[in-house]
């Protein structure tokens, strides 16, 4: 969650939940609020680490993520969620 929103300010551009499980975060990005029900884990982890393969014109930054790295936060997208 820290990397996620402090480190690379996720939350700038797509909505998470609080603490406290409240929407918040931006509006130029989808929601990331349960996005597990609509994507799939290894699709994510693409995303991560190829944003630009999928979208070429997209705003998506590319973040050098390791391997490691892009499976943690690959994690934490799919835990984000307000219903089971």
């Amino acid at each position: 969650k820290i990397l996620f929103e402090r480190k690379f300010g996720c939350t700038s551009c797509h909505k998470a939940l609080n603490l406290v499980g409240k929407v918040r975060g931006g509006v130029s990005g989808p929601t990331l609020v349960n996005s597990a029900l609509r994507l799939r884990p290894d699709w994510i982890f693409y995303w991560l680490r190829t944003p630009k393969k999928f979208l070429p014109k997209g705003r998506m930054p590319l973040f050098d993520f390791s391997e490691e790295m892009a499976i943690l936060i690959t994690k934490y997208i799919l835990s984000i969620r307000t219903r089971p």
